[in-house]
């Protein structure tokens, strides 16, 4: 029998890990989740580390699945204690960041420490971490899928993206993003709508319902990502793909390799974003049929489940399952 232990993100109206633990599920004999961030915000960081801990103690899982991108959350002595105790400790932060030393430091007591972009898991390496690798993001294609909205009901081109020039998140192509935005306004007018919050502009932010319907109402659906980095997308790609949106990328380095046969599109400059938004306006086959050429090119190479079996090999590639499990007494009931 197989268990994993998934410490999971669960943002109401936000973000939810509900895609992995599903694929969790596909995957392993038994999946025990663990809300640290409910825990965290109704009692303490260190509240939380410690029932982690505990739930860990009581299930005795093969794997603990680490979903966490605060660098605050996690210390020494609960990695530690996980890895040395329990079973083989995964942290994935989902979201790519340009502070990562506090990964660093934790890497000597995971058993991987996991990246969604390759430059990362380079930089690592060069500083002497072995125990590390990529597993790029997906979406819950459950929620992220097609609500049979008919062509004619479709209209222009929207973008989900939240601006962060002035805040205290900086990201690379923050300014990038709101010029392409601001031009795309420029351009399209009442074509183009955006989405998000930080816009100086009436924006609103959508809950994961309303991001469907956005999606699966619009012609065209564009995404920018807040890194230049290879194997790096951000996640709407996914999201705007899985609900049947034609949907125009931001080139990054890999992206040929994920999309074979260039069913998706991608742009590297201005120019190129607003030429080829242009000709797909009025274009009913890439509307229709090569949206769901896209889609069918994701289902079939780019869900959880797909990562997560890719997740099993690299588990198994990066050293144990760990012998201890041989010698372990079943876990208590859930």
């Amino acid at each position: 029998m197989s268990s994993v232990l998934i410490a999971k993100m669960e943002a109401p109206k936000l973000y939810s890990s509900d895609g992995i633990v599903r694929a969790l599920r596909e995957h392993y004999d038994q999946v025990y989740e663990f809300n640290w961030q409910q825990v965290r915000f109704n009692t303490s960081v260190e509240e939380m580390r410690r029932r982690l801990m505990g739930m860990a103690i009581m299930y005795h899982p093969d794997v603990i699945f680490l979903h966490i991108q605060n660098p605050d959350v996690l210390d020494q002595n609960t990695v530690e204690f996980l890895s040395n105790e329990i079973g083989f400790v995964i942290l994935y932060t989902f979201d790519v960041r340009e502070d990562i030393d506090w990964m660093k430091k934790l890497a000597p007591y995971l058993g991987l420490l996991l990246f969604a972009d390759k430059d990362s898991v380079t930089q690592c390496k060069k500083d002497g971490i072995e125990n590390v690798d990529y597993m790029q993001s997906s979406c819950d294609y459950q929620l992220y899928k097609p609500v049979d909205a008919k062509l004619a009901e479709k209209q222009g081109i929207v973008f989900i993206g939240n601006n962060f020039v002035g805040s205290n998140l900086k990201y690379p192509l923050a300014q990038e993003r709101y010029d392409m935005v601001h031009l795309m306004r420029k351009t399209f007018k009442d074509q183009f709508t955006c989405y998000g919050h930080g816009w100086d502009f009436e924006s609103q932010m959508l809950d994961p319902e309303k991001e469907v319907a956005a999606y699966n109402y619009a012609k065209i659906s564009i995404t920018h990502n807040n890194f230049n980095r290879e194997g790096y997308t951000s996640d709407r790609l996914w999201r705007s793909i899985g609900c049947g949106a034609y949907t125009i990328s931001q080139h990054y380095e890999g992206l040929d390799e994920d999309f074979p046969n260039h069913w998706l599109l991608s742009w590297k400059n201005f120019d190129e974003l607003k030429s080829l938004c242009s000709k797909m306006l009025t274009s009913k086959w890439y509307i229709n049929v090569g949206a769901e050429r896209q889609r069918a090119c994701a289902l079939r190479k780019h869900t959880w489940s797909i990562r997560i079996s890719n997740l099993k090999e690299k588990i198994q590639s990066h050293g144990r399952t760990d012998n201890r499990m041989e010698n372990r007494s079943e876990p208590a009931a859930k």
